[in-house]
């Protein structure tokens, strides 16, 4: 989950790229994408194919884990318990689910 208060509407280069380095260090390296330097920078100039390359990464890395998903459900508790992938929640303001 993210929460937009972290992520301030900005049109500055420098405050883009606290941005992307926010990002890239709450949530994708925990989603096991890595972002460079130079990638980071890339995004925060908005140079040409820098985020399709990333949503494109993005996207192989949401159906490896959803292609994943049924073996760890195999292997974890049942499916009417309460672990997290079955609890329904209410995302809260400022959040992106």
């Amino acid at each position: 989950m993210v929460d937009l208060h972290n992520y301030p509407a900005t049109s500055s280069v420098k405050a883009k790229l606290s941005n992307w380095i926010t990002l890239n260090n709450k949530c994708l390296s925990k989603l096991g994408i890595d972002l460079t330097k130079e990638q980071l920078h890339e995004l925060a100039n908005s140079t040409a194919n820098a985020i399709e390359k990333l949503l494109w990464r993005f996207k192989e890395r949401v159906e490896q884990i959803q292609r994943d998903s049924p073996k760890r459900m195999a292997t974890e508790e049942a499916p009417n318990s309460n672990n997290k992938l079955n609890q329904s929640f209410e995302p809260g303001p400022n959040r992106l689910e």
